[in-house]
């Protein structure tokens, strides 16, 4: 199983995300977005990035082994636009 796991923000509106997709090879996979992170909130000094947090767990043989590249796909506040990070390379074992 691929586990991913972190804490992501609309940070043009610095605020809490609508969303947030794990991206192998350009394929998004739902996370689970809203968990606690009041630590990140703490250290920003942003209320409003306590519930920030998120985890996506992608099944094993869902993605074959070998090399693939990862993004996340962070989707604003309203709901309207995303924001997908830049790819970096895994290796699936």
């Amino acid at each position: 199983m691929l586990k991913a796991t972190g804490w992501a923000v609309d940070e043009q509106r610095e605020s809490a995300a609508a969303d947030v997709d794990v991206v192998v090879d350009q394929t998004p996979f739902p996370s689970g977005y809203g968990a606690d992170r009041h630590d990140v909130a703490e250290y920003f000094k942003r209320p409003a990035y306590g519930t920030i947090g998120f985890e996506a767990e992608i099944r094993s043989g869902t993605i074959p082994k070998g090399p693939h590249t990862l993004s996340l796909r962070v989707v604003s506040s309203g709901g309207t636009c995303y924001y997908e990070t830049p790819a970096i390379a895994v290796v699936i074992d």
